[in-house]
């Protein structure tokens, strides 16, 4: 019987010493334990990895530890609810002069989309990765850096499911902004207030840190977000086997909304699972969740090459 692992992880606030301040959200170790108990429900053997117990090393190590363990043949359920931020893309690899690359705010630093996706490559050929980020400019955040990308033969990357297309980009949520060089000024994105939350009756707040913020970090910290690009973009380019799909709370350039005891994006999967009552596929699944999010944020879907899993039920093992 092929083997559900299950990775969950929450942080409502992060290490003061390393990111200024600690950055407090109310619903991410709630959706945390909300995942865990849907997945447990759903035959997956679970971890929850909350607070200061969510180092970069920690959750990087456990998503290694998964792709030793799941098989040719199983399937690793990965949550993150928390920060999302943005450091600058120093090696290129976002294809465009002044880029970002997108970030999970772990306890004591960014983990960088770079280094999720070279542990990707640790899967066996047919394994199956499913992400579920609630967290802001998550839409890409599992996306190949460009030489990896070449070395699977390709040149761009899989913006969306190939039956499944993505929405029209003056729906994606507010357009992006550049930054110049110093990353001043421009590098993240000030939307709109959000509408309150169907059925909750508070006003959701932006899991983003500020730009204000996320520029400060990069600065004072630059020197170790550098050098992990650098000693990634060293290392020898591994194709990714195996099948990596995403289901991202909001757009790249979008912040996800946070509430008192869940994230809208999480709550809304919830809603829409129904504790299991629910009997579409994953396209299916997108599709109802981003219904519900109409107003208030953009969910995503893509995968680093169309994934046979995504005909099947959401959270199958």
């Amino acid at each position: 019987m092929p083997l559900g692992l299950s990775l969950h992880i929450g942080l409502n606030e992060v290490d003061k010493e390393h990111y200024g301040s600690p950055c407090k959200l109310t619903g991410c170790v709630g959706d945390a334990h909300a995942m865990r108990d849907l997945a447990q429900a759903a035959g997956f053997e679970p971890t929850l990895m909350l607070g200061a117990h969510a180092t970069a090393e920690a959750v990087l190590g456990a998503i290694g530890h998964a792709a030793q363990r799941i098989g040719s043949d199983g399937i690793l359920l990965l949550t993150y609810s928390g920060h999302g931020g943005r450091v600058r893309d120093v090696n290129d690899d976002e294809g465009g002069r002044h880029s970002w690359d997108e970030t999970w705010c772990t306890h004591d630093r960014q983990v960088v989309d770079d280094e999720l996706f070279h542990a990707w490559a640790d899967f066996p050929k047919g394994a199956r990765v499913l992400v579920v980020s609630d967290s802001c400019f998550s839409g890409h955040v599992i996306r190949a850096a460009r030489a990896a990308r070449a070395a699977q033969g390709t040149t761009e990357p899989r913006t969306g499911l190939a039956f499944q297309p993505l929405v029209a980009e003056e729906d994606e949520g507010a357009p992006e902004v550049k930054a110049d060089a110093a990353g001043r000024g421009r590098g993240l994105v000030a939307r709109a207030r959000p509408p309150v939350m169907r059925g909750s009756g508070t006003r959701p707040r932006p899991r983003a840190l500020s730009s204000k913020d996320a520029r400060r970090i990069y600065l004072r910290k630059r020197s170790i977000y550098d050098r992990i690009q650098k000693e990634l973009r060293a290392r020898p380019s591994r194709p990714v086997e195996a099948e990596v799909l995403l289901l991202s709370a909001a757009q790249d350039n979008e912040t996800a909304q946070d509430g008192d005891e869940n994230g809208a994006f999480t709550r809304a999967l919830l809603d829409v699972w129904n504790k299991g009552e629910f009997r579409g596929n994953y396209r299916d699944f997108y599709s109802r969740i981003r219904e519900r999010l109409k107003g208030i944020q953009h969910p995503h879907i893509m995968a680093l090459r169309p994934p046979s899993f995504s005909d099947e039920r959401p959270f199958t093992i």
